[in-house]
């Protein structure tokens, strides 16, 4: 029996928006430009719970709209987020494997890294024209295999029996330059090698804040302080050899740590 034109009106009304879907489920349109893209957008984003909403924005975060077209022609968020997370765990997977792989090399360096100390270390403030000048002392020592041009080191002033450090700083530790050079009026002088090699040791003393002081380094706190430690650690990334060169360039760590959160997030929304 056929229906009357109103009813068989409406009927095909809801009959077409079951079909198209609310919110997660609600089809695109990616291949009319991106005004309409973006009113598709936001009639599906109306049904949305913002978990949701905050997949889709995941899926397409490095999508052109050509491309989102490409792949998933009028397509559901839905179907983005499941399309996207698969590609994303496949690329993560394999990139890992790779990186992993180099990992070891690297490892090694960080171990010899850490062989880089610092002794007898100590906080000392004179006063000059520019007021206090705290400068740490510390006897250098490098019981790693590898040969160092320069480094930084990450300074703590602990005070006391305090856990928490009261100031911080990072110092440049240079070893390019010689102890002794030429004269332009007097004789030339032997130029003493440069460099902190494999097994060596120096003294250093480096002036935290350079001409002004650095006034965190001086508070009433820590010139009253009965015990004032300074506690230096090389920072890996800024080791390098008596090339120039970084110890750690092409270094996976970084990378490693984006694409393993990039997988946990793609396993996270593969339940769409």
């Amino acid at each position: 029996m056929r229906l009357p034109n109103t009813l068989a009106a409406a009927f095909l009304a809801v009959f077409l928006v079951a079909c198209s879907g609310k919110g997660i489920d609600r089809k695109l349109e990616t291949g009319k430009g991106a005004d309409v893209y973006s009113a598709s957008i936001a009639e599906a984003s109306k049904d949305m719970t913002q978990e949701e909403a905050e997949a889709f924005n995941w899926a397409v975060s490095d999508l052109s709209l050509e491309i989102l077209n490409q792949r998933y022609p009028n397509g559901t968020a839905r179907s983005v987020i499941k399309g996207e997370s698969g590609l994303v765990r496949d690329s993560a997977s394999k990139r890992i494997a790779e990186l992993e792989a180099v990992r070891p090399k690297y490892d090694a360096i960080l171990e010899q890294i850490a062989k880089l100390t610092a002794d007898d270390t100590r906080l000392e403030m004179e006063r000059n024209f520019h007021g206090l000048q705290p400068t740490v002392h510390a006897a250098i020592r490098n019981d790693s295999r590898l040969q160092v041009s320069q480094l930084q080191w990450r300074a703590s002033l602990y005070l006391d029996d305090q856990k928490t450090p009261v100031a911080s700083s990072t110092i440049m530790d240079l070893y390019n330059n010689s102890n002794r050079g030429s004269s332009l009026f007097g004789e030339q002088g032997k130029i003493d090698a440069g460099g902190l090699p494999a097994g060596g040791t120096a003294k250093r003393a480096f002036r935290i804040g350079f001409v002004t002081g650095d006034a965190n380094w001086t508070t009433l706190e820590i010139q009253n302080a009965k015990v004032r430690r300074v506690v230096l650690e090389p920072l890996p990334e800024s080791v390098k050899d008596y090339g120039g060169r970084l110890y750690l360039e092409g270094a996976p760590y970084k990378e490693l740590e984006r694409w393993k959160n990039a997988l946990a997030t793609a396993e996270k929304l593969s339940k769409y």
